[in-house]
């Protein structure tokens, strides 16, 4: 067996263990996590521009609070694409790890546990932009302060928790329907 015979299994191995279709709970969990977290933000992004075709009312007698109608479409698809660098990989490591630590085994229990990871993404979402700023820091690339990304968890949490939680809750059903853990 050559060098391209190993390197195949290698790759059939790594597939098979993490790949679509694989049999582990924990890494379907955590892709479910990062999908959920992906649909929020376009749930998100579309929730912005009804609000702007004023297809959802706001205000007082609307659904929604007067400070989303001044959010325009633009700054909203901004906004959801650059928190999802942070926000999906959280959401995975998050999930991955939810499996490995409280394995669903009911609906109701995914589907708590699902609600609490959407909100755990926010922290874990904060604590990866720290990191990756601290690490820009130190190699002279940004000059930015670590508060940054607390500010951005806080805008994000305020702006999109009512969409997340619900996302993540409904992943959480999904994947405890799934079946046993493995």
């Amino acid at each position: 067996m050559g060098p391209v015979m190993g390197y195949a299994t290698a790759l059939q191995t790594l597939r098979k263990n993490y790949g679509p279709g694989t049999d582990r709970g924990d890494v379907t969990a955590g892709y479910t996590a990062m999908i959920a977290a992906a649909v929020a933000a376009l749930l998100y992004v579309a929730a912005v521009a009804a609000v702007q075709k004023t297809i959802i009312p706001t205000g007082y007698g609307g659904l929604v609070p007067q400070f989303f109608a001044e959010i325009n479409t633009s700054d909203a698809t901004v906004l959801a694409s650059s928190g999802l660098f942070v926000a999906a990989p959280a959401a995975f490591l998050i999930g991955f790890a939810g499996w490995r630590v409280f394995p669903p085994r009911r609906r109701i229990t995914g589907t708590l546990l699902g609600g609490i990871g959407a909100l755990l993404a926010y922290l874990g979402g904060s604590a990866l932009g720290v990191l990756v700023i601290g690490v820009l820091s130190v190699a002279g690339f940004a000059t930015f302060d670590v508060t940054l990304p607390l500010v951005f968890f806080y805008a994000g949490f305020r702006l999109t928790w009512w969409l997340t939680v619900p996302v993540g809750c409904l992943a959480g059903f999904v994947i405890a329907s799934r079946g046993t853990p493995a």
